[in-house]
């Protein structure tokens, strides 16, 4: 019969929901849950009101410049426009009308450095012949 009195429990007591304090159930989540819940909500939407308070200013600043404006201020499209000529100059661009360096014919390049410091065309330089095949020694009984 104790059992049975266990498994029976009068109808006014109805099951916990948790805990006392933070440790207390609302709904699927503990208080301290929906305290979380709700302190990174407030963070989230702090710092997107400062994204878009930046990206705002940004776009203030900008104007009708035509540079490239970052978060700092510092302008970055004369720069940019710098090291892209001088890429392309180190990546051997060819020759065009108006530039200081001739055209050099066929298989030739223009050498800043060539006839002290005048600079000329001269040839390209030629692969290196392969060497010879080895010969092998047969294996065998020596």
């Amino acid at each position: 019969m104790s059992t049975q009195a266990e498994e029976r429990r009068p109808a006014s007591s109805s099951p916990s929901r948790g805990g006392k304090g933070l440790e207390k159930k609302i709904g699927p989540l503990p208080v301290w849950g929906w305290g979380l819940l709700a302190g990174g909500a407030v963070i989230a939407f702090i710092l997107y009101r400062r994204y878009a308070a930046a990206q705002e200013a940004a776009a203030k600043k900008k104007g009708g410049g035509g540079g490239t404006v970052v978060a700092g201020g510092i302008d970055y499209g004369p720069s940019i426009a710098t090291l892209q000529s001088e890429i392309q100059d180190l990546q051997g661009r060819k020759s065009e009308k108006g530039e200081k360096e001739p055209k050099c014919p066929g298989d030739m390049y223009w050498d800043p450095d060539a006839d002290d410091g005048k600079g000329k065309c001269v040839p390209e330089p030629k692969p290196k012949p392969k060497p010879p095949p080895r010969k092998r020694e047969p294996k065998g009984d020596k």
